[in-house]
């Protein structure tokens, strides 16, 4: 039986301080949640006009599924019907 051993050493640049990281399942757990929330406010950045538009049409379609199409299809209890036609 043949056992293989490996180590890995972290090389540091010169003048670079060496980090001491911690693994602690929080500590991981955190780190990943940062680099995840640093990724996704990079590309939000980036893509700030196509976001922007997203959160303003968002209340507009929220409001016009149920007020038209549910309306149309008769989807809609009885009570609503006349509500939900003033608005459109």
């Amino acid at each position: 039986m043949n056992t293989t051993t490996t180590t890995t050493s972290s090389t540091t640049l010169p003048g670079e301080p060496k980090v001491k990281r911690s693994t602690s399942r929080l500590a991981i757990a955190a780190t990943a949640f940062l680099a995840i929330l640093r990724r996704d406010i990079v590309v939000t950045g980036r893509e700030f006009i196509v976001f922007l538009i997203q959160v303003l049409l968002q209340p507009l379609f929220f409001l016009f599924i149920p007020a038209s199409v549910l309306h149309d299809q008769a989807l809609l209890p009885s009570y609503y019907q006349e509500s939900s036609r003033s608005l459109w």
